[in-house]
């Protein structure tokens, strides 16, 4: 129920909808630009066309301001905690190069392709063991989660507390890293990204 989902996460105001928000953010200039008369314009059209008043106007750009997939539309991206390119890059390059030579054409491996592909998943692994904090590792098992599922932008950041707090569970950490080795890890990773529009994270895929 969409009504549920949009209390669930917050975003909304008591005159505006998610969605109405979303179209408002994609008709608002860059933040920079909020006091040129373009602005005033644009303002003067949304309060129209929605029938609210300023101070619902105003309420509507506080939430957007704050949401993590809204901001970077209006040139204001809110980065995520916990990871940055130079320790994502290095992992993705190793994931994409390990799995790049498993494309097969339907045929079964071979019992030494299955000895070498273990190795390749054990020293993924290791990397990520020895290269990534706890809490690095935490939120990229949150990123890899977030993009497999059909979530809302909004939950990431409960996914990621989450993570941290279960990764000091050793089975839950261990559980962790097996699925950053599995194929679909970086794929499900940048299905996140973009789906909160982390322009400078995707520079690496």
């Amino acid at each position: 129920n969409e009504l549920i989902d949009e209390y669930k996460l917050g975003t909304f105001t008591n005159k505006l909808s998610r969605f109405d928000l979303q179209q408002i953010t994609t008709a608002l200039p860059h933040y920079p630009e909020w006091g040129q008369s373009q602005f005033f314009i644009i303002k003067a059209e949304i309060i129209n066309q929605y029938n609210v008043s300023s101070n619902d106007f105003s309420r509507a750009l506080e939430v957007i301001k704050k949401h993590r997939e809204f901001s970077e539309l209006i040139g204001v991206p809110i980065d995520i905690d916990h990871v940055s390119l130079a320790k994502l890059a290095p992992y993705v390059d190793l994931h994409r190069k390990i799995y790049k030579g498993r494309i097969r054409d339907g045929s079964a491996f071979s019992h030494d392709e299955m000895i070498k592909a273990a190795i390749e998943d054990g020293l993924l692994a290791t990397y990520i063991k020895n290269n990534l904090t706890i809490e690095e590792i935490a939120t990229l098992h949150a990123l890899e989660e977030h993009g497999s599922l059909n979530y809302y932008s909004e939950e990431f950041d409960f996914l990621q507390k989450d993570d941290i707090k279960q990764s000091f569970n050793e089975e839950s950490f261990l559980e962790m890293i097996n699925r950053l080795t599995m194929p679909n890890a970086i794929l499900n990773i940048e299905k996140s990204l973009r789906k909160m529009r982390q322009n400078t994270l995707l520079s690496c895929f």
